[in-house]
């Protein structure tokens, strides 16, 4: 994982400058990492000048209490299975010390 100093919320699933900017802006965070599962996204999230990193949810190695909250936004759906969106609420809570947030499912594009 990427140096977390600083670094005070993550995002999960993060895809978009607008995603983060939400979490600064709706719930105070100060600096946000993303993390996503595309790399593609990833480059254009760091090209704007966000920090992002890839990782898969359902596998992800956070450690514990190191940022103040979670934001998941629209990702549970994407998930391969239960056991998938259990492992990521799991990281989500072992990373945040305030708070979670958890929006979605969205099914409505499919």
């Amino acid at each position: 994982m990427k140096a977390l100093k600083g670094i005070d919320f993550f995002d999960f699933g993060a895809s978009k400058k607008e995603s983060i900017e939400l979490g600064q802006k709706r719930f105070f965070g100060k600096r946000g990492m993303g993390i996503d599962l595309d790399p593609e996204r990833v480059a254009q999230m760091n090209a704007a000048g966000l920090e992002c990193m890839v990782g898969d949810l359902t596998d992800l190695d956070v450690p514990d209490d190191c940022v103040r909250f979670v934001k998941m936004s629209h990702i549970l759906e994407h998930m391969p299975d239960v056991k998938g969106v259990e492992k990521a609420v799991a990281s989500a809570k072992k990373a945040a010390t305030d708070f979670l947030v958890i929006t979605g499912p969205f099914f409505d594009e499919d």
